[in-house]
């Protein structure tokens, strides 16, 4: 039994942040799922958290793979010309 609030799973990314991110360099991301349809994001061994829906990510995934189907769409055109 789940009880609201509790948190569904915790997972490590096995891959680090890179340069780009100041402090947070090098450092895995902890994705969690929580109650209420919510992905949790921290980087471990930090206290901030950034919440995003499970539809918001979709969304974003989606767009994303959009986004790379027309850049390869238009390097195909490109090369072709």
């Amino acid at each position: 039994m789940m009880l609201v609030g509790q948190s569904v799973g915790r997972r490590v990314t096995r891959d680090v942040l890179d340069g780009a991110f100041g402090k947070d360099k090098y450092k895995p991301v902890v994705v969690s799922q929580e109650a209420g349809d919510l992905l949790v994001f921290w980087v471990r061994g930090t206290r901030r958290k950034e919440r995003l829906s499970v539809l918001d990510a979709y969304k974003v995934a989606l767009r994303s793979r959009i986004r790379l189907e027309s850049l390869e769409k238009a390097r195909k055109k490109k090369g072709l010309k």
